[in-house]
């Protein structure tokens, strides 16, 4: 393993998880997930983890672009996960801590 970054959890500034600190990925069991079309590395990452942690995705909504991601997000079509190296990106949706970490190099998630 190269290093670790933490997911965060991204959801709509009203969703019933903005005020969250913390928040396993069990929690998001139920929830509408936007993701990064099937083929993308970082999508593949965020499927293993939930996987990992006994969730099958409710995938609603599939984009190749992050830019898509943000913008139905933010609408509360959905809430998504990213690499805590990609909070700047999110400006006005609130992330949360998920209890997972990406293993770069390894492409596991380390616990």
């Amino acid at each position: 393993m190269l290093f670790s970054e933490p997911l965060l959890i991204v959801v709509p500034p009203k969703h019933r998880f903005a005020r969250s600190k913390k928040l396993a990925l069990k929690a998001l069991a139920d929830e509408p997930l936007i993701l990064m079309k099937p083929g993308h590395g970082y999508r593949k990452i965020v499927v293993d983890a939930m996987t990992r942690a006994g969730i099958q995705p409710r995938v609603v909504h599939e984009t190749g672009e992050i830019d898509t991601v943000q913008a139905l997000v933010r609408p509360s079509m959905g809430v998504s996960l990213v690499p805590e190296d990609d909070n700047a990106f999110w400006p006005g949706l609130h992330l949360n801590t998920s209890a997972y970490s990406i293993a770069y190099g390894a492409y596991r998630i380390a616990r």
